[in-house]
């Protein structure tokens, strides 16, 4: 029996609207013509349970024990899609487009593709459109309904599951044939299998056969895993009666499947010299590590691929016109890039950039793909690139000795630099690396200021001088002077500098310290000659004494002579030499008045020896000089006349003992000859304000001991006038005292 309890608390025309509007996707609004319900089948099946309307216009309708028929409108077996409403009316259905993604899946799983349809089959399949809607019967006769309904449910879930390979691009040669494997699985149950010209499509299970029939073909073959209709969804509507929805399936689950084919293709090998290995050398306790390079692989190598000549397909159709650009391929890790992509023509292959660091090979490589003989057509191109060269200079130069005599004009071959990382290096795969700080290598510099490489020959010996070249890795790098000439300071400055590949240069020139002068210094060895006083032993502070060096070459020859006076500061005279000399002599050359000239000669060396034996960490090498002073006797006062004697010397002493042999008789013309000889040397050496009436107050004292009368004496032997005023004796009356004596 059946029973339906209707409530409107709106009009009914509006609840149709809305509901419409809410579950319903309407695609094109054109009214088709009037449709009829064909047939209504009870299905034998049953079901409980109120409906509402889910647009919440409160219209419902209760079932108790309701048939599941089956509709059928315009041939199209269709489902309830209102379960709130019956059928009251057989005729009068407008028929619009629709679809609804679920729905058409929906019918299609449970439904549409079944061999073998059954009432069953429709009342399971009216059941979940039903809940689609919002109602669930409190209770059905439909047996095993849940495990239909969870079936059909991992069906539609697995709808889009598509094959593995979808959206991939099969390349063939000629004649080549591939097969490829669908992990998905799907491939098997596919409703269609795609197509495309010149090549042939095999399935065997989930694996698809691919083959090459001869010709340029280019496509996409689509495969398709529900069958595909040309059919659109449609909603059954009336203003009164429940619609009724059909909606074939419209999506069929398609994979594609893109085929390129070729007559041939090119495969290019890249190749540079590359920083592969490290090699170790100790020189003198200090291990360099230089790197190596090898041809090895280059990645990033890019070419570009253009037709020589019009390219056509096998129907004479153009593909590309002469120097179209056909395909631009790079360099992988391996130093590879092939191309598979190229009917049959003629084409230029030309490497349009570069790895990084180095420069482009401008060369353009010919290759023909032709029909003939088939199969894959591979050429191989091996093309090397070459590594930016590096060029270095640096501009240093030898302060020049101011003594163009004691110039080393072979000093520069004494400099030695090293070349440092300063930071660390790795080579082109990243596997060795030169850690910060490591040295390099050494150079040095020619007579121009040149880089040059010193090494010995091994037949002859000699020391061999080359131009400086050497191939670094991109980086960060510092030169440092680490030898240099005795004469010289060494430069312990850290020039950076740093080789970059990011650069258009084709060539690349690092001049270190940006090209600026680096100036090496001579050494600058200060003397200093102290004098003291030898009986106090102070200094003597005056600037009359006057000292001479003299500079000799490696030959003994003197090359330059310096003249310093003492200051009056602290009695110290200061010579300054540059660079190292093979002997200095240094000599008193004028002592002030009061002091005997000193004979000390002080000779020494300037060289690496005397630097640490003789000087200070500042190259100072300070010396002292000793003078006797001469004591100046009073007139009238002999009491200390002889304790003072020292001042005279030996012939002082000399001249005493004679005196005393001839004491009071003996006044021979021996005595008086000895008397003029010593006077005459005495006074040449003791020539200078207030000395020589020292010497005549002695000279007399000494007369009057040998015999002379105090008559003689006071009537011109000295002139005690002049020795009182310390003036000039009285040579005259001197002489001709002693020149009578003779004649006596």
């Amino acid at each position: 029996m059946k029973r339906k309890i209707m409530r409107k608390s709106i009009s009914f025309v509006f609840a149709l609207t809305m509901i419409m509007a809410s579950f319903l996707t309407i695609g094109n609004k054109t009214r088709l013509s009037a449709s009829t319900i064909n047939s209504i089948t009870a299905t034998g099946y049953h079901h409980t349970g109120q409906a509402w309307d889910p647009s919440g216009n409160g219209v419902s309708a209760f079932f108790n024990g309701q048939s599941i028929d089956k509709l059928v409108v315009d041939a199209n077996v269709g489902s309830c899609v209102q379960p709130w409403k019956n059928v009251t009316d057989l005729g009068n259905y407008t028929p619009t487009p629709a679809s609804n993604d679920y729905l058409s899946k929906l019918q299609y799983h449970a439904w549409t593709k079944l061999s073998t349809k059954s009432n069953y089959d429709y009342a399971v399949w009216q059941l979940m459109v039903w809940e689609y809607f919002g109602y669930t019967p409190t209770s059905h006769d439909v047996p095993n309904y849940a495990a239909r309904k969870s079936q059909i449910a991992t069906e539609i879930k697995g709808h889009t599951v598509l094959a593995s390979w979808n959206n991939q691009t099969i390349t063939l040669n000629k004649g080549e044939s591939k097969t490829i494997k669908d992990s998905n699985g799907v491939v098997a149950g596919m409703a269609q299998i795609g197509s495309i010209a010149g090549v042939t499509i095999t399935r065997s299970g989930n694996n698809i056969t691919l083959k090459n029939n001869g010709g340029n073909a280019n496509g996409t073959a689509v495969f398709y895993k529900f069958a595909t209709t040309s059919e659109s969804g449609i909603i059954y509507t009336h203003p009164v009666s429940q619609n009724i929805g059909y909606y074939p399936l419209g999506d069929p689950a398609s994979s594609k499947l893109n085929i390129r084919t070729s007559n041939g293709n090119v495969k290019i090998q890249k190749t540079g010299n590359a920083f592969s290995e490290i090699s170790e050398t100790t020189v003198d306790g200090t291990t360099y590590q230089s790197p190596v390079f090898s041809l090895q692989s280059l990645a990033d190598a890019e070419f570009t691929i253009t037709a020589d000549g019009v390219i056509k397909n096998h129907s004479g159709k153009e593909l590309y016109a002469d120097g179209a650009i056909v395909e631009v391929i790079t360099t992988d890790a391996n130093g590879i890039a092939t191309s598979n992509n190229l009917p049959e023509g003629n084409y230029n292959i030309e490497e349009t950039r570069a790895p990084i660091g180095y420069n482009r090979d401008t060369a353009i490589y010919k290759h023909s793909v032709t029909a003939a003989g088939g199969g894959e057509q591979l050429k191989t191109i091996a093309a090397e690139n070459m590594k930016k060269p590096q060029f270095y200079s640096i501009n240093k130069t030898l302060e020049k000795n101011p003594v163009a005599a004691l110039q080393n004009e072979e000093a520069f071959k004494d400099i030695e630099f090293t070349i440092y990382a300063a930071d660390v290096l790795y080579n082109y795969n990243q596997t060795l690396s030169i850690d910060k700080d490591t040295p390099i290598t050494t150079f040095g510099i020619d007579a121009e200021g040149m880089m040059v490489s010193r090494t010995i020959d091994d037949i002859s010996g000699e020391e061999v001088e080359t131009p400086f070249t050497i191939d670094l890795p991109y980086g960060e790098y510092y030169v440092k002077e680490t030898k240099t000439n005795d004469s010289y300071e060494l430069d312990e400055t850290i020039y950076p500098f740093t080789i970059s590949a990011d650069t258009d240069e084709e060539e690349l020139y690092i001049a270190i310290n940006d090209g600026h002068e680096m100036i090496n210094k001579l050494k600058e060895y200060t003397v200093i000659v102290n004098k003291t006083n030898e009986r106090t032993g102070e200094a003597i502070v005056h600037n009359d004494f006057e000292f001479e060096a003299k500079l000799y070459d490696v030959n003994g020859k003197v090359v330059d002579t310096q003249k310093v006076n003492a200051n009056t500061k602290d009695g110290t005279a200061t010579f300054k030499i540059k660079g190292q000399v093979a002997k200095v002599e240094i000599k008193e050359t004028k002592a002030p008045a009061g002091f005997l000239l000193s004979d000390e000669v002080k000779i020494f060396a300037i060289d690496n020896e005397s630097e640490k034996a003789l000087f200070d960490e500042n190259k100072v090498y300070s010396f002292t000089y000793t003078n006797e002073m001469i004591e100046i006797v009073k007139s009238g006062d002999t009491s200390n006349m002889y304790g003072n004697m020292g001042l005279l010397g030996i012939s002082g002493l000399v001249m005493m003992l004679i005196g005393f042999l001839i004491y009071k008789r003996n006044e021979t013309l021996r005595f008086q000859l000895a008397i003029e000889e010593q006077s005459e040397k005495i006074v040449k050496a003791y020539k200078g304000a207030g000395q020589q009436a020292s010497y005549q107050a002695h000279t007399t004292e000494k007369a009057r001991k040998g015999g002379i009368s105090a008559q003689k004496i006071k009537t011109g032997y000295v002139n005690k006038k002049v020795y009182k005023n310390r003036g000039e004796p009285n040579q005259s009356s001197t002489s001709d005292y002693l020149e009578n004596k003779k004649k006596e």
